[in-house]
């Protein structure tokens, strides 16, 4: 059982962890606003734009699916997500539409017919360019961070 100080600690993290997305994801929305506008590909990393990129979201929350549905809408490819039900992974790039959808019916992206169930403990080291950790805090350690395949990685 947690104790109320442990609950605190989890919910500390878990609050600072969705801060630092919600400031990426600021970061992103003039970006994605911009190139909207001038209906022109948008420049992410290493002079890529963000359709050239393949991201990786663990946590499917609140941050995890704005973040996964703005991607997706810039058309890039995101090739694996999870969240507590489950993992799951697509190298074609999942129906982000699809899975909020599936995920708002059926409480998380456990049983989504759009890709293939993986373990969730290794979503962290599956390939891509850009890895979104959007769930807890602190899950990029030094017992795993040589295992992490992306390039970048907030």
């Amino acid at each position: 059982m947690s104790t109320p100080n442990s609950m605190a600690t989890h919910l500390l993290l878990l609050l600072e962890n969705q801060l630092i997305l919600v400031d990426l994801l600021a970061e992103m929305l003039p970006l994605v606003e911009e190139c909207s506008s001038q209906q022109k590909p948008c420049s992410m990393s290493m002079g890529k734009t963000i359709s050239d990129q393949r991201f990786v979201i663990q946590g499917f929350g609140n941050v995890g699916a704005w973040a996964a549905q703005l991607i997706s809408e810039q058309g890039g490819k995101i090739v694996a997500v999870s969240d507590i039900t489950g993992a799951i992974k697509n190298s074609n790039g999942i129906d982000i539409p699809s899975l909020l959808k599936h995920a708002n019916e059926h409480k998380g992206v456990k049983g989504f017919h759009g890709g293939d169930p993986i373990d969730p403990k290794s979503i962290l080291v599956e390939d891509c360019d850009i890895l979104i950790p959007a769930a807890l805090g602190g899950v990029i350690n030094r017992e795993n961070a040589d295992d992490i395949k992306s390039q970048i990685h907030y």
